[in-house]
């Protein structure tokens, strides 16, 4: 069974490589965030498509 995402976004937070990948070769419109910037740096390196944000969400208010 294959399964498209196409049209459709994906959040991954604390993002890590293999459901990021999963969704990307899925067609979705991946938003990667995690805490690391080089964690991020080298996703989108691997992945160009994706969107990638900085964060950390235990901080609320930073966030």
């Amino acid at each position: 069974m294959e399964i498209r995402l196409d049209n459709k976004k994906a959040l991954v937070t604390g993002a890590g490589r293999g459901i990021v990948r999963d969704l990307v070769e899925c067609g979705a419109e991946v938003y990667a965030l995690s805490i690391t910037k080089a964690n991020l740096d080298d996703m989108k390196l691997e992945f160009p498509p994706i969107h990638t944000v900085q964060a950390d969400l235990s901080d609320w208010e930073a966030t």
